[in-house]
């Protein structure tokens, strides 16, 4: 299993599309921990911090532009957002809890991706033209 960026996921503002790229790498690092024969909690709960700085840090930056400029439909893509960092968070505990780190990891990536997916499609898409009229680069 790899995650693959594809010119479909370009929402056509080169910051955010680098830290939508950023996702998809994070998660590949995830596969590459899947590979191994066993994986070290330690690594793990690192890998999940680079997950949760990288998710803290672009969400931080999309509601600033919304902040910034206005977005109207901010409050919907922050709930999102949201949802995804209470997510990230649980995955903390349950590493610690879990006996299966390598199905744990499995989860993490693939919900990883399947969340990023469907919001570049459903939300992210959407602010494309107003954060370039606002010139959001």
């Amino acid at each position: 299993m790899k995650f693959v960026w594809t010119k479909d996921y370009i929402i056509g503002i080169q910051s955010i599309d680098k830290e939508h790229k950023k996702f998809f790498a994070l998660a590949n690092k995830i596969v590459r921990l899947i590979k191994k024969r066993e994986i070290l909690l330690e690594e793990f709960i690192e890998l999940l911090s680079e997950l949760e700085v990288h998710a803290v840090y672009h969400c931080d930056n999309e509601e600033g532009y919304f902040d910034r400029f206005g977005y109207e439909d901010a409050e919907k893509h922050i709930a999102e957002h949201q949802e995804f960092r209470r997510k990230v968070e649980s995955y903390y505990d349950r590493a610690k809890e879990s006996n299966d780190l390598t199905e744990l990891a499995r989860e993490v990536a693939g919900d990883s991706i399947h969340w990023l997916h469907n919001h570049i499609f459903t939300m992210d898409k959407l602010y494309t033209k107003f954060f370039l009229e606002h010139g959001v680069e």
